[in-house]
């Protein structure tokens, strides 16, 4: 800042008399954001009547005279500029207090920064308007003005569900009382999640419900039902309908203006190259505000709040397209990568820019980055077509990735995902084993492929192999299905080698039972079935019974009546059902067709499903005794 003589004049230009008198109050911004409120004085949207300075030796500032506190009250201006845009609310409150300010007349000096922007198009303190926003952008957005929150929407998130309802019935919902859903845990800290009947809003800026409750309830009542703005974001390929009976401003940050209906689209095609930096279009819409994004900004700032088209762009689809020659000129390696996908998917190529080899060892922190990126916006067909344009670029933490990409695919729709992962399992060997007991189950099954289970023994063996928990169990089941003396002596070694659980002990049970892939052994299938059963195996009782059958013996019948007794006593029809046989033929306790006829009865009226037929098969033997009588 340069000092001057007293006795100099300050250079000026003639205002309009209409031109609002501006005060600046110097601040560390003011470098930043002076040439652009001179702008407003050059064109005579404002003019400038003197600087503010702490500094008394100071007298003139960029050939702007100085102004003391001891003269405030004696000049006459209509609005204060603040040069120091992060402390802007906290120094306004003080000037209102100290000099009695009326807060309407201080001013942040980034909205002077706005493209295109005009003073005399600067409405917001007149009309005092409310935006609801779908996140931050909001109160981003009101900052940014230098104005007072008109919204009780600052701060928070609303579901794209959400904002539509309040877009349809905003009066009915603003009457709803604000109540608490639950708290949410987010990373080191909780938030509530609220709600206004059925619209719920994530209040992530707030620790508790009481704090968020006590700021909602005092900004609603600055809502100006006459100014309500909607601003919300959309970049899905399914076509948004907004219903709007009520006709507010409602506006769409999107890079697909075609598919938005009932709504004022601001079209932001640069956020196609964002996605490779990891930016949601929400994330992508704050940091148009935060100037964070390597574009222009879509939109006035100024002129949404006043609820006019806001677009700083004007567009023609019918021209759409991609310069990539001026594109690429900035690209990082992840949007490098991105776009070159696209261009060799789309076999376009490039007229002057050549592309640049690429090779693994420069690209492949990029590709995985650029994977992650995409897959947390999930965006995973994308981060899928990745692998295709650069296979050799993939490596160990890459497939680490694919996996994770594939298992919340199969997590959305198993059946359409089972070939993309087949395709990856057989490409890469290193691939999640949980995803070859997923192709597993798949072919057994016949699910999103024809059954085959030639194909799902060797994915669960690849499976067994990688230590996933249930697919030893399971490949002994698949090989059994199979049926063949080979697929049953694999079966046997399958569950000799596996751990220790109720479930291969079962089954290794069932292999001594039937002689398949071992000598059969009912003594020895009865031991294992015990020891299965003992461990709270859900169907070894049922099948040691009938290998206790099987043996027959007086001590085997007695030892499955005591088990069917026990399985009765807890409710189980099954064990009902095999108390009534045993009274039936008189095994392990003393011959009782009534009683059996009882109990096959109830076993019946519990839906044991094969008792009807042995019902009718005992009262034909009750009667066949009548008679012989």
């Amino acid at each position: 800042m340069a000092r001057s003589d007293s006795t100099r004049k300050t250079k000026s230009k003639k205002s309009s008399p209409s031109s609002p008198r501006v005060i600046i109050l110097d601040g560390i911004d003011f470098d930043l954001y002076f040439n652009d409120i001179l702008l407003q004085h050059k064109i005579n949207e404002i003019e400038i009547i003197g600087i503010i300075s702490p500094y008394l030796d100071i007298i003139e500032v960029c050939e702007f005279k100085t102004i003391s506190s001891s003269e405030m009250d004696s000049i006459s201006f209509d609005y204060i500029v603040i040069m120091d845009s992060k402390n802007y609310l906290d120094i306004s409150n003080k000037l209102s207090v100290m000099y009695s300010i009326d807060s309407k007349k201080i001013l942040n000096c980034t909205l002077f920064n706005e493209p295109n922007f005009k003073f005399s198009d600067y409405k917001v303190f007149l009309e005092e308007p409310t935006l609801i926003a779908a996140n931050c952008f909001g109160g981003l957005a009101y900052h940014f003005e230098g104005s007072s929150f008109y919204s009780p929407f600052i701060n928070m998130l609303v579901p794209i569900n959400s904002i539509l309802k309040l877009i349809k019935k905003f009066k009915y919902y603003m009457d709803q009382e604000l109540k608490l859903v639950k708290m949410i845990s987010s990373k080191d800290k909780e938030y509530p999640l609220v709600a206004l009947d059925d619209v719920q809003i994530h209040m992530n800026h707030h620790t508790s419900f009481d704090e968020a409750k006590r700021k909602w309830d005092e900004r609603k009542k600055r809502i100006n039902y006459d100014h309500l703005i909607f601003f919300l974001y959309w970049s899905k390929d399914e076509t948004l309908k907004i219903e709007n009976p009520d006709g507010h401003c409602v506006f769409v940050l999107t890079d697909n203006p075609k598919k938005i209906v009932g709504g004022t689209p601001i079209y932001a095609p640069e956020y196609f190259l964002a996605k490779a930096n990891g930016l949601d279009i929400g994330t992508f819409s704050r940091f148009c505000i935060k100037r964070r994004n390597k574009c222009s900004i879509p939109f006035h700032i100024s002129k949404m709040f006043e609820g006019e088209d806001c677009s700083s762009r004007k567009y023609d689809l019918s021209k759409s397209g991609i310069d990539y020659d001026i594109l690429m000129l900035s690209c990082s390696k992840e949007e490098l990568l991105y776009l070159y996908s696209k261009l060799k998917k789309e076999n376009i190529a490039i007229a002057k820019y050549p592309l640049p080899v690429i090779e693994q060892a420069e690209f492949s922190n990029s590709f995985n980055k650029l994977i992650k990126n995409l897959m947390d916006l999930q965006l995973f067909t994308d981060a899928i077509e990745m692998f295709e344009q650069f296979p050799y670029l993939a490596d160990e933490k890459s497939i680490q990735l694919l996996s994770t990409i594939l298992q919340k695919m199969a997590m959305e729709n198993e059946q359409i995902c089972i070939k993309i992962v087949e395709k990856y399992a057989e490409k890469y060997d290193k691939l999640n084993p949980h995803l070859y007991g997923l192709l597993g189950r798949a072919y057994r099954d016949g699910k999103g492929v024809n059954k085959d289970l030639e194909k799902s023994r060797r994915w669960m063996k690849k499976a067994s192999d990688g230590r996933v928990w249930y697919a030893s169990n399971e490949l002994f089941d698949i090989l059994w299905m199979i049926g063949t003396p080979e697929s049953y002596e694999e079966a046997y070694l399958t569950m000799l080698s596996a751990k220790d659980n109720s479930g291969s002990i079962g089954r290794l049970g069932r292999a001594y039972r039937d002689g398949k892939g071992v000598n059969k052994d009912l003594e020895k299938a009865a031991e294992l079935m015990k020891k299965a059963s003992d461990m709270g195996l859900w169907w070894a009782d049922k099948e040691l019974m009938d290998i206790l059958w099987a043996q027959g013996t007086d001590e085997s019948f007695k030892e499955s009546f005591n088990i069917a007794e026990k399985m009765a006593s807890s409710g189980k029809p099954v064990g009902i059902g095999y108390m009534a046989r045993a009274y039936r033929d008189g095994k392990g306790v003393n011959k009782d067709l009534e009683k059996a006829a009882e109990l096959m009865k109830k076993a019946s009226d519990m839906g044991l499903w094969w008792a009807d037929k042995e019902l009718m098969d005992i009262d034909s033997r009750i009667e066949s005794n009548r008679h012989s009588e």
